[in-house]
């Protein structure tokens, strides 16, 4: 792939978690005040730590891209440039839980 061509995918998956973010980020955390409040509910729910709810939650799209690795297709309706950006969100997310500490 061309360099810029890879630059055009990197502003592309850059939108589309902008979009994620300013969709299901603030449908998952119910408003705009704390993006991480779901890691943090969740873990005082399951007893876990905040840390370990973003990893669980990375590890979902994480599996589904080893498994398009494996199969070279998408196994769900959603596709593989979706679960990328959700793993770069939840990459993110991890790193605002760290810092936020």
């Amino acid at each position: 792939m061309q360099r810029d061509k890879f630059e055009q995918l990197l502003k592309g998956l850059q939108a589309a978690e902008m979009q994620i973010n300013q969709t299901k980020g603030r449908e998952y955390a119910q408003g705009d005040e704390d993006a991480l409040r779901n890691f943090k509910e969740a873990a005082r729910f399951l007893g876990l730590t905040p840390l370990q709810v973003c990893g669980v939650y990375m590890y979902k799209h994480f599996a589904s891209i080893i498994s398009y690795a494996d199969h070279e297709q998408s196994l769900s309706e959603e596709s593989i440039e979706g679960r990328v950006a959700d793993l770069r969100l939840y990459a993110a997310l991890f790193l605002g839980l760290v810092l936020d500490e």
